[in-house]
């Protein structure tokens, strides 16, 4: 709706400038406003791009970036999850440009042990990505809910050592996948390079899905937004000069210092601080009392998996300890090396 020099926002009708936006900021920035955007985009509201073909069933959570909402495609039924980002956040080229590789990156992988993406898209001043709807949520999610496994006095450390591994071991499988896997990559000249492999850089707790609530779930990699192919790193336009990226409690120092460069070791590392992590309920460094946690994350170094858990077999406990030296390189080079040190202990 057009007055003169100005335009109206759809959601709260205040006057603003003539952008060729929908939205004013507040509203753009909301993410409780972004809730009324995605009702509107399903419903068919003829001021709203329309996610065709699909309808709402439920928010499965939302943060400052954006919304994740479980739709059903109308035209088959199945159940899918669609991630969709703020159109304040759309405006930021950084992390639009996360965003984005998200789904490029993820529509080029297929995988059992990979959350299978199937197409990402515009709505209006958003973006949005429908993938494969994990109805066990993540690792964190499995640990809430089996507190009486995972607690740290527990008598069923025999099955939470076998619970973590059987999925740790997927999750290892699926990046195996990736770290080999031919995609075509996007170069900071705008043209298009084939390559063998991409380094995920974001691997943790939160980014292994289960395919369901039981304890013998199917684990599936997700959120490939960080995810860089290696065979071109520093070529591309998928990571920004001086910029830390990715969840320090797990990477490693390596990663830190090179970003752009990071090759699969440093996944090797976080998928070892992942396991530590589901074994002993902490992270291998200790970042009590740092404010800065990127720091900490370069000068700390691991706690031996054993003083957090005393009851991790000494075999395996030697393998998670190699697997997250830092110095003079990362104890295993491959997730491969890593995954059959795990098996064979």
């Amino acid at each position: 709706m057009m007055k003169g020099a100005h335009s109206v926002c759809e959601l709260c009708g205040a006057m603003m400038p003539d952008s060729g936006s929908l939205f004013c900021e507040t509203c753009a920035n909301d993410p409780a406003q972004l809730e009324l955007v995605m009702i509107q985009s399903f419903r068919g509201d003829d001021r709203m791009n329309k996610i065709k073909g699909y309808k709402e069933i439920k928010s499965l959570g939302k943060g400052g970036m954006g919304a994740v909402w479980l739709v059903e495609e109308m035209a088959t039924g199945a159940q899918m999850a669609l991630k969709l980002i703020l159109p304040k956040v759309a405006s930021d080229e950084n992390k639009k440009a996360w965003f984005l590789r998200e789904g490029r990156n993820g529509c080029q992988l297929r995988h059992p042990n990979i959350v299978q993406y199937h197409k990402f898209e515009r709505s209006g001043d958003s973006f949005y990505i429908l993938m494969e709807y994990c109805p066990g949520g993540n690792v964190e999610d499995l640990i809430k809910r089996n507190r009486d496994i995972f607690r740290e006095d527990t008598e069923k450390m025999k099955e939470r050592i076998e619970i973590s591994t059987a999925i740790v071991l997927q999750a290892l499988d699926g990046l195996i996948y990736a770290h080999q896997a031919p995609v075509t990559s996007l170069l900071a000249d705008g043209s298009e390079q084939s390559v063998t492999g991409i380094v995920h850089r974001d691997f943790n707790p939160g980014n292994i899905f289960l395919s369901d609530t039981s304890l013998t779930p199917t684990a599936k990699v997700a959120d490939f937004g960080l995810a860089k192919a290696f065979q071109s790193a520093g070529l591309t336009n998928d990571t920004f000069t001086g910029m830390y990226a990715g969840n320090p409690i797990f990477i490693p120092r390596q990663q830190i210092i090179e970003y752009r460069y990071a090759k699969p070791d440093v996944d090797v590392w976080a998928a070892a601080a992942t396991y530590y992590y589901m074994l002993t309920g902490y992270a291998p460094k200790d970042f009590k009392g740092r404010i800065d946690r990127f720091a900490a994350a370069l000068d700390a170094e691991p706690v031996p998996v054993q003083v957090r858990n005393p009851h991790v077999p000494d075999r395996l406990a030697e393998v998670i300890d190699t697997a997250l030296r830092e110095t003079p390189e990362i104890g295993f080079a491959t997730v491969k090396a890593l995954k059959e040190a795990i098996v064979s202990a």
